[in-house]
């Protein structure tokens, strides 16, 4: 593979020196691809952000916090309520349900 013109910029030299559009990239998935010309790619880019954030702010929160490790509470007391969540899983895998020392 030949080298295309690209090269590598570390990303201090990319909010030192960068333009307004690569630093707006950096909160704004796809505004680099944007505002350099490739306009349907970015709005694609950035609407999969808006999605995820959406997604995240909906239900995604709740099922991080499903998964064992991430629980506020111990596992202790709860663990069939957890070893119903992961039935279907049982069947073809191996479950691990670790909980925390306290």
């Amino acid at each position: 593979m030949g080298n295309s013109g690209s090269q590598k910029i570390s990303v201090g030299n990319a909010v030192r020196y960068g333009d307004l559009w690569t630093k707006l990239s950096m909160i704004l998935m796809g505004a680099g691809m944007f505002g350099h010309q490739q306009k349907i790619k970015g709005a694609f880019v950035f609407l999969i952000e808006i999605a995820f954030i959406v997604y995240m702010i909906g239900s995604g929160i709740h099922n991080l916090v499903m998964l064992p490790g991430l629980r506020l509470s111990d596992i202790k007391g709860g663990a069939k309520a957890a070893a119903w969540y992961y039935r279907m899983f049982a069947r073809e895998y191996t479950v691990y349900m670790l909980d925390r020392k306290h």
